[in-house]
């Protein structure tokens, strides 16, 4: 089971203002693709900006005017209430493969999910890719208290062993067809390069340079801010793009970490109190367990000792009982939650190794 929190934290992400302005006819040259010139430069597409995240294999044009964030190690575009996001990843999945295996957890992020499209042969850039359209309504999606319906373009693509997969969203109502030939021009502009920067740590490739005894390291200094280790023995999950890990084929125990930029909250029980109104409303039988923060309760993660907060709760996925800590801590701007997600009877059985790596986290 994926945890809620990535999921639950991008959309909590989609508080944007209400209606604007369209965008320039310069915008949408869906039938210009970027090509890569004979000196081996690649020319910027006419009112695009060049949102690469490190030279992955790629090269992601967006327009001039969208926020581009990389902080979570997943590119996400913003601008009013359209979101795009792009994330790419090793997998040993074709795209109808991952869609299938990813499906389940996608439904469920919906009330009245409507598949509109399935499977649609496509392309990104000038490599086949499959697209996917759907619909359904997310609870507080843009920050009003109403319920919202969404509509959902996804493009899921595969190359030299690695997934591309980028999803664009945004109210189905007003502003889902304002977007399309935005989108369209953004996927037609993507361009696959000949080479690619294989830093990003896997497996069979762990970095144990500066790890605790026992350990490896799951970050990419080029795309986080802080170094995450755990266990020699412990998988590294790229399937989603976020920086996780699980115990075994066999033990899907699992730990997360991310960071967000809060919106809606003054400090880390505002903060949660707001992911508690989601887990209450998309997970089933949803129990927290920690009822009250008193002054015993407060805690330190990292290595620099930050001061956080740990809630506990519980759930049922596909009928199975889970059982969930997040730990939240401050670092500058930003918040950042370590999830740590086991079955009810495996959850006391890696919860000193999710404590040891909760510690071990170290920021340059």
């Amino acid at each position: 089971m994926k945890t809620p929190t990535s999921t639950t934290r991008s959309m909590r992400g989609l508080l944007f203002a209400a209606l604007l302005l369209s965008l320039t006819a310069c915008l949408l040259l869906a039938g210009c693709s970027t090509q890569q010139q004979e000196d081996g430069t690649i020319p910027l597409p006419q009112g695009m900006k060049d949102a690469t995240d490190n030279g992955q294999g790629y090269y992601l044009f967006l327009p001039d005017d969208w926020t581009v964030d990389h902080s979570t190690g997943v590119t996400i575009a913003t601008y009013a209430t359209a979101r795009i996001t792009f994330a790419a990843f090793t997998s040993d999945r074709e795209p109808a493969e991952y869609w299938e295996a990813s499906r389940a957890e996608t439904e469920g992020m919906f009330t009245d999910f409507s598949m509109e499209e399935e499977a649609a042969a496509t392309l990104l850039g000038k490599n086949a890719a499959l697209r996917y359209k759907f619909s359904g309504i997310l609870h507080d999606g843009n920050g009003d208290g109403e319920k919202d319906k969404y509509g959902v373009t996804q493009y899921i693509s595969r190359k030299d062993g690695r997934l591309y997969v980028l999803t664009y969203l945004a109210p189905y109502e007003n502003d889902y067809e304002q977007y399309t030939a935005v989108v369209e021009a953004v996927v037609t502009n993507f361009l696959f390069t000949d080479t690619q920067n294989n830093s990003t740590p896997t497996p069979e490739l762990p970095k144990t340079e500066g790890a605790p005894e026992g350990m490896k390291e799951i970050t990419d200094p080029a795309i986080h801010d802080f170094r995450l280790f755990i266990p020699v023995s412990w998988v590294t999950d790229l399937q989603n793009g976020t920086v996780s890990a699980y115990v075994s084929d066999d033990d899907r125990t699992s730990i997360s970490l991310v960071r967000n930029y809060p919106t809606n909250a003054n400090s880390l029980p505002e903060y949660f109190a707001n992911l508690d109104k989601d887990y209450k409303d998309k997970l089933t039988d949803y129990t927290l367990l920690t009822t009250e923060i008193t002054e015993e309760d407060k805690r330190k993660a990292t290595t620099d000792e930050l001061d956080s907060l740990r809630y506990e709760f519980t759930a049922t996925y596909n009928g199975v009982s889970y059982h969930f800590f997040q730990e939240l801590f401050v670092r500058g701007s930003y918040v950042y939650t370590f999830t740590y997600t086991a079955t009810s009877e495996l959850y006391e059985s890696h919860l000193a190794e999710a404590d040891a790596m909760l510690a071990a986290i170290h920021f340059e």
